[in-house]
């Protein structure tokens, strides 16, 4: 579902998969920002670039295959079909621009706020994610919908298009059936993973700009 903002050209993007109304949202960070969130009243969000999963963003098909090919490739046959689908699927990069730098574009216009989704707080999500001064945010994710929802909040870009929330969804890269799901989630730019971060049972705010 897409919203378009009182007052604005900028939409609001709700992602299909969203958390249980019930679950609660964790975002572990060190004082200093905590601080700065409380003062400022602000959720800082980070450029998907600067994230250490290079896979970040990716969600076209043909970015998956050019990532994944060295993975797949043993099978001759699997990849041939692979490339008479994405064919068949009309697939094709704009003018003047290769699949790197179409990857590069839209990691470098797409920042995330990133949140861990359970009832109880995560001993891995603390060794992974804190530090010695770290401490963890908890909300209840109705509230922070319904204050997005309600457009409860200020911007502070003038460049912001598109804002999306929603949960991550988990595939397999290297199988080309999985690769074949993601082919009809397009839309999914910044929500969809490999399936070895699914530990991190992801939540995100996105902005696109």
């Amino acid at each position: 579902m897409i919203y378009k903002m009182p007052n604005s050209s900028i939409k609001l993007d709700i992602k299909q998969n969203q958390p249980p109304e019930n679950s609660v949202l964790y975002r572990y960070i060190t004082i200093d920002k905590f601080i700065d969130f409380l003062i400022n009243n602000r959720i800082p969000l980070v450029r998907l670039s600067e994230f250490e999963d290079k896979l970040e963003g990716v969600s076209l098909f043909h970015h998956l295959i050019n990532y994944t090919s060295h993975k797949i490739a043993e099978n001759a046959n699997d990849w041939s079909a692979a490339l008479a689908k994405a064919f068949a699927f009309n697939f094709h990069l704009p003018k003047g621009r290769s699949i790197k730098n179409q990857s590069e574009i839209i990691q470098n216009t797409n920042y995330a706020s990133c949140w861990y989704i359970n009832n109880y707080e995560s001993v891995a999500m603390w060794q992974l994610y804190s530090k010695p001064d770290s401490i963890a945010i908890r909300i209840p994710y109705k509230i922070l919908s319904n204050e997005l929802l309600s457009h409860n909040f200020e911007l502070t870009s003038d460049n912001i298009v598109k804002i999306k929330l929603g949960s991550i969804d988990y595939f397999r890269f290297n199988d080309i059936d999985e690769l074949m799901n993601i082919a009809y989630k397009i839309d999914s730019i910044g929500f969809i993973k490999d399936l070895s971060f699914k530990h991190e049972n992801e939540f995100r705010i996105i902005i696109e700009t």
